[in-house]
């Protein structure tokens, strides 16, 4: 197993711009180059915070959580963003980066945590499904604003 080290990430750090591009593209299914403004201001918010799994210097794998909200009856959090870069595949990273995140969002005070997932992404819909994570019947809906 290699040597992962989880760091919650607190200001944008340019040298972990090509790994950015890397695993935002790993989420989107196609070339997708970061916006540095946009990690900026997920690392800098009080609303979510994001994580990165390094390796060697590198950047191997990333999520954020969105931190708790209070709603009638429980308290959530919504994982965002889980991704680990293809040269690490295979090598028990996303288990890892999930399992943190679980733990962190435990010690956030959540009492459930949410997540949305693109049909096509099979291999991370079995990683959920092995902590425990169940499909619920529900529809998503949006509204962009801006």
């Amino acid at each position: 197993m290699c040597e992962l080290r989880i760091e919650e990430q607190t200001t944008y750090n340019p040298d972990f711009a090509a790994d950015y591009d890397e695993l935002l593209s790993s989420l989107h299914m196609r070339d997708s180059l970061h916006v540095p403004a946009e990690v900026r201001a997920v690392c800098e918010g009080t609303t979510s915070s994001l994580y990165l799994g390094l390796i060697d210097g590198r950047a191997a794998a990333m999520a954020t959580i969105v931190k708790p909200t209070d709603s009638i009856g429980h308290r959530t959090v919504v994982f965002e963003d889980i991704a680990v870069q293809d040269a690490y595949k295979g090598q028990g990273l996303g288990s890892r980066m999930v399992e943190f995140m679980v733990a962190e969002s435990v010690r956030l005070g959540a009492t459930r945590i949410e997540l949305h997932s693109k049909d096509a992404r099979q291999e991370a819909h079995a990683l959920y499904r092995k902590f425990g994570f169940e499909i619920v019947n529900t529809r998503v809906f949006r509204r962009v604003l801006s």
